[in-house]
C-alpha cells in the first residue's frame, strides 16, 4: 500500500492513523477502527539477536479490553507487503 493510500482502499471502518515507509524494507503504521478504540499496529522487528538492525516486522492489535496481542511476527511478515497483508487480514476479521 503506497504512503498516500486512501482510506476507502482500508477494509470497512479503519482509517489511517500514521503510514510511514522509512525505507524499501521497513514500515510503520497505525490503523484505527473509526467505531471502536481498536488499533492495529505495523512496527519493524528484530529477528535474529545477532544482527544490529531490524528485519522484519511484527503486526498486533491493541484494544481496551485484551490489550496488546500479536498477529504475526518475524519472518512470517518480513518485508512491508506482507505485514500490510496480514493488517488487512486481521482488520477484515474484525
Amino acid at each position: 500500500m503506497p504512503e498516500d493510500t486512501k482510506n476507502s482502499e482500508l477494509p470497512q471502518g479503519w482509517e489511517n492513523k500514521e503510514y510511514e515507509r522509512t525505507s524499501r524494507s521497513k514500515l510503520y503504521a497505525v490503523f484505527q477502527h473509526r467505531d471502536s478504540e481498536k488499533e492495529v499496529h505495523i512496527v519493524p522487528y528484530k529477528t535474529f539477536e545477532s544482527t544490529g538492525f531490524t528485519d522484519s516486522h511484527r503486526v498486533t492489535i491493541e484494544t481496551p479490553e485484551s490489550g496488546l496481542e500479536v498477529f504475526a511476527e518475524g519472518l512470517e511478515v518480513e518485508h512491508p507487503n506482507e505485514a500490510q497483508e496480514a493488517a488487512e487480514e486481521l482488520m477484515s476479521s474484525i
